[in-house]
């Protein structure tokens, strides 16, 4: 199975390999810069109050996990999630027009911020009317990238992270069969797989020492392990009452495309 799989891998390459060096925020080469720039940084201190809510956030590296609390999340009645939407780039298109995104986003005022969530509101709630009065969770595994950009724009969202053993993880995503993008061929070749899973997890290390992020870490094996307590411990981390059809998510997920 694993030489089909690293077969198919091969034609993919051939077909898609320039995907590997195109110029994008999720590009391996970025996210390390990404790293040095949070590193570098000063430790930012407490959320200032907006008058907009802030989404709850769910991210993780691609395959460990992120699908699974979503359904589970989406079985609450008081959630709408997301999919893997462009939601957060259209509003920050909004005031941003050129340059180098992290630069522009760092020099933001709450005037101009202010702005970018009202914006994302708007396009949340044109495409999903049936999330008013809801908690949104925005779920994009490589949201990761942009965690100083969520954390500028919405310093008082929840996060959730989903982890997974890194074997898991990047065994998984070269075994998979995604959809082409700068990211995704990176899982083209297992060391690469490995390198830009490193790359990324590096960045989250840098976010979670110098952003102050209201942040709650679940582990893939503790929901196979124990679906009631995780799903207790999300629901509580966001702010909602739990519900028995979390445990239902799978009667969520066949009725969703």
């Amino acid at each position: 199975a694993f030489a089909a799989f690293t077969q198919a891998n091969k034609l993919m390459l051939q077909r898609y390999g320039q995907l590997q060096e195109a110029s994008h925020p999720a590009h391996p080469a970025n996210v390390r810069r990404l790293t040095e720039f949070v590193a570098r940084a000063p430790a930012i201190g407490a959320a200032t109050p907006f008058s907009t809510p802030a989404p709850a956030f769910l991210i993780g590296f691609p395959r460990s996990g992120t699908t699974l609390a979503e359904q589970i999340l989406s079985s609450h009645s008081g959630v709408t999630c997301l999919g893997e939407t462009e939601y957060l780039f259209a509003a920050l298109s909004v005031v941003l027009r050129d340059g180098a995104l992290l630069d522009r986003v760092a020099n933001l005022s709450q005037a101009e911020i202010e702005t970018v969530r009202a914006a994302y509101q708007r396009v949340v709630q044109a495409d999903h009317p049936e999330a008013a009065g809801k908690l949104i969770v925005d779920k994009h595994p490589l949201h990761i990238v942009l965690l100083p950009v969520i954390n500028r724009i919405f310093p008082d969202a929840k996060i959730i992270f989903t982890q997974r053993d890194p074997r898991d993880v990047v065994l998984s995503c070269y075994q998979q069969c995604f959809g082409m993008n700068v990211a995704t061929a990176q899982f083209l070749e297992l060391d690469r797989t490995a390198a830009y899973y490193d790359a990324v997890m590096e960045l989250m290390l840098a976010c979670r020492e110098k952003l102050n992020l209201d942040l709650l870490q679940v582990e893939y094996r503790d929901i196979v392990a124990d679906l009631e307590k995780e799903a207790r411990q999300m629901a509580e981390f966001l702010g909602l009452t739990f519900e028995p059809g979390m445990l239902r998510y799978d009667e969520t997920a066949r009725g969703r495309t």
